[in-house]
């Protein structure tokens, strides 16, 4: 996960995948490592989820949780 920030604040976090890895075809979920703290109370992903349909030959990558 990249995450990026601004000042003290965490403002994003997102999958980073090369192309390389992409072309791997994974099908793969993995858990997002959590904070010990968060600066606000709410949402936070869990998990991501990466996959490629064959037939449609389609990409997914998933926030999940």
């Amino acid at each position: 996960m990249f995450v990026g920030s601004g000042g003290s604040k965490i403002l994003f976090g997102e999958p980073m995948l090369t192309k390389a890895y992409l072309e791997t075809l994974p099908d793969v979920t993995l858990d997002v490592k959590q904070p010990a703290e968060f600066q606000k109370p709410g949402y936070s992903t869990t998990k991501y989820r990466i996959s490629y349909d064959k037939q449609q030959k389609i990409y997914t990558v998933l926030l999940e949780g």
